[in-house]
């Protein structure tokens, strides 16, 4: 499970549509774009689409065409197709908001494995920290997929459940950046403690939790 409490500044991409889904739901889209850094030095920032949604048939998101500078919150989940990054908002508030800068920013909350290495060493300024990849995983139309966030906890100790193929939830300021033409999810760690997943199987079938974290 990823998912990233966020508000967001940028503008609208694409205006507006209502429809409804197979079990009748009706739901109104609309997406939005905005700028973020890049993970590779020295490169311009780089517009991300972030597609939104909510429940009903949403007449106050009529208003807002593409090109309007809005500020919008809710909640990101995170997506992927064909080995790319998608992010999907669950709107909860969105206004007008003309003198702003793109910025997107927001709380993760993380359940998933811890990859292959563990880093422990000192910032230029002689902090230490502690830094590592982990992946969370859903099923897509009975395939898997892996969605790999990077993570980081300045001015802390490595914990000792914290090794490779350890599973962890997590707790932390999210920044999406961009690496070679895709999203990429970083994490700054405020709490991080082990995770007991549900298993369907075996390790590599972990079902999703959506649940909020509890620390």
């Amino acid at each position: 499970m990823i998912k990233i409490i966020t508000c967001l500044t940028g503008e609208v991409f694409k205006e507006a549509k209502s429809f409804k889904t197979k079990d009748g739901k009706e739901v109104t889209t609309i997406s939005f774009k905005t700028m973020v850094e890049s993970q590779q030095k020295n490169l311009e920032k780089k517009s991300v689409i972030i597609s939104a949604s909510k429940e009903g048939e949403a007449k106050d998101l009529y208003a807002f065409k593409p090109g309007d500078r809005i500020k919008a919150k809710g909640i990101i989940s995170v997506r992927k197709k064909e080995g790319k990054i998608f992010l999907n908002l669950a709107l909860e508030d969105i206004k007008s908001s003309e003198k702003e800068e793109d910025k997107i920013s927001g709380e993760m909350e993380f359940r998933g494995i811890v990859g292959k290495e563990v880093i422990e060493s000192f910032d230029k300024n002689k902090r230490p920290f502690v830094a590592f990849s982990a992946y969370s995983s859903y099923l897509k139309d009975k395939e898997r997929q892996y969605v790999w966030v990077h993570f980081i906890q300045f001015e802390a100790k490595r914990e000792k459940f914290l090794c490779p193929k350890a599973k962890v939830q997590i707790l932390g300021v999210a920044e999406i950046k961009y690496y070679r033409e895709t999203i990429d999810l970083h994490c700054r760690i405020s709490k991080i403690k082990p995770w007991e997943p549900k298993l369907s199987g075996d390790d590599s079938l972990i079902e999703e939790e959506t649940e909020g974290l509890e620390f």
